[in-house]
C-alpha cells in the first residue's frame, strides 16, 4: 500500500506524539481537518495498528528490560507463543532469521530479578524450547523514523 507524502508525514507526527489533537495535526500539515480526519480513517484502515503509550526516560528505570534470544522447534511454536501470550511480564515476541529463531522481550519491575529469574526458568522449560540467551537492556533510546 503506497501511501501519499502528506499521509506519510502525518504518520512521522502521530509516531512522535500521537496525542497531538486533529486540529493540532491538521494545523502542521496545512490541510483541513476534515481532510485529516479522512486521512486518519485511511490510515487507521491500512496502517495503524494501535495507539500506544511511550513511557517518559525517568520511567524506566522503574522496570527492567530484557530481550530473550530462542532457538525453538518451529513445530511447537503455537504451543510455545500461547504459553508466552500468558506471561504478563511477556511485552513482544518477534520470530527472526540468524542463529536464534524468535526474540521475546520482557518486562518486570525494577530489583525484582527474581521474578525476572522465575519467568527465564519458566521460558527454558517450555516444552520445544532448545536453547535460550538474555540480554538486559541498560539504556536505549526510541528514534522517530518510519
Amino acid at each position: 500500500m503506497m501511501l501519499s507524502e502528506k499521509e506519510t508525514e502525518l504518520l512521522k507526527l502521530l509516531r512522535r506524539d500521537s496525542r497531538k489533537s486533529v486540529s493540532a495535526l491538521a494545523r502542521a500539515l496545512s490541510v483541513s481537518r476534515p481532510t485529516l480526519q479522512s486521512m486518519l480513517e485511511r490510515l487507521d484502515a491500512v496502517a495503524i495498528h494501535r495507539y500506544t503509550v511511550e513511557l517518559k526516560p525517568e520511567f524506566y528505570n522503574t522496570h527492567i528490560r530484557a530481550f530473550v534470544f530462542m532457538t525453538r522447534d518451529p513445530k511447537k511454536w503455537s504451543d510455545i507463543q500461547a504459553h508466552l501470550e500468558g506471561i504478563r511480564q511477556v511485552r513482544s515476541m518477534y520470530t527472526v532469521t540468524g542463529q536464534f529463531d524468535a526474540i521475546i522481550e520482557l518486562e518486570v519491575t525494577a530489583g525484582n530479578f527474581s521474578d525476572m529469574d522465575a519467568i527465564l526458568a519458566e521460558i527454558v522449560g517450555l516444552d520445544g524450547v532448545v536453547r535460550t540467551q538474555t540480554c538486559m537492556v541498560l539504556a536505549g533510546r526510541t528514534l522517530d523514523r518510519l
